[in-house]
């Protein structure tokens, strides 16, 4: 039973660092004018599949350039049109 215990603690702690560090993001994109909530979704996305091209013996760079013609993408098409 300790061993549960110590990881919902474990994981309540971290979990409390992921929202200091997403509320901090949000700020910080928030007064440059940015939207606020989907910068840290789409860096969450980008770092998961940055790391599984990479387990699947892909290159870093190739990976890197794919995740940024994709948030580009999505920027062109959906983000825009929130902006106005």
């Amino acid at each position: 039973m300790n061993v549960y215990l110590l990881q919902v603690v474990n994981g309540i702690g971290v979990d409390m660092l992921y929202f200091l560090l997403a509320v901090g993001l949000s700020i910080v994109f928030g007064l440059l004018r940015f939207v606020n909530f989907a910068h840290g979704a789409f860096y969450l996305l980008g770092a998961y599949f940055c790391y599984q091209a990479i387990q699947w013996s892909m290159s870093f760079w190739m990976v890197l350039v794919v995740v940024g013609v994709f948030a580009w993408i999505v920027e062109k098409a959906v983000l825009r049109h929130v902006y106005a």
